[in-house]
């Protein structure tokens, strides 16, 4: 026999949730955030009148605020070179390897090896080839100051023609690079360069 089925039976419903009626309360922070003009510097806020400027053209407020460019004088000029020259040459005599990277002891024991072999030659060529240079404008101005010196009747020397001074910048040049060939400057420069220097003052006192 089948069971019989009440056709009065309902099924229960669900129980809905009680919903809440507020949200959460929003993040907000307790001060207002600051503003750019906070953060402005007090030594350079400057105060402007609305419509003092008015009837000036931009050239002219622009050449007002403008600053003058200071012109280093000639004396401070050679001192600052010169100093350049005594760091150069300080720098080559204590043979630092000017090593801008971390390198190991090997390789920082050949990067020196090598400082030594040819930097400072290299460096100190330069150094006396920029002295060269001033030596080559004191003489050439002298001779200029001569020439014109003979023009007036005060002396007949002349001063060099072109073709003697680039004869002149030859040979001095195959001597730089006699000196820098020969081994007792290379195996030191600076005692080489004082004995040259005693033995041609001894020269000219004998």
């Amino acid at each position: 026999m089948t069971p019989h089925i009440c056709s009065s039976f309902i099924m229960p419903k669900a129980q809905r949730r009680a919903r809440t009626v507020a949200h959460d309360p929003p993040l907000r922070p307790k001060k207002t955030l600051p503003s750019l003009r906070d953060f402005a510097v007090n030594e350079r806020v400057e105060k402007v009148v609305s419509g003092s400027k008015a009837d000036q053209t931009g050239d002219a407020i622009l050449a007002e605020n403008a600053v003058e460019p200071v012109q280093t004088p000639k004396k401070e000029r050679v001192a600052a070179r010169h100093e350049r020259l005594l760091n150069r040459l300080n720098i080559l005599s204590n043979n630092s390897p000017h090593a801008p990277y971390a390198f190991s002891k090997s390789a920082l024991k050949r990067y020196k090896r090598k400082a030594k072999e040819d930097i400072p030659l290299s460096g100190l060529g330069a150094a006396l080839a920029e002295v060269g240079e001033e030596v080559q404008q004191e003489q050439e101005q002298r001779a200029e100051q001569k020439a014109k010196e003979g023009k007036i009747g005060e002396g007949k020397e002349r001063g060099l023609s072109s073709k003697q001074r680039r004869k002149a910048v030859e040979t001095e040049a195959k001597h730089l690079n006699a000196v820098l060939k020969d081994p007792t400057f290379r195996a030191n420069a600076f005692a080489a360069i004082r004995q040259h220097t005693a033995n041609t003052l001894e020269k000219r006192d004998t």
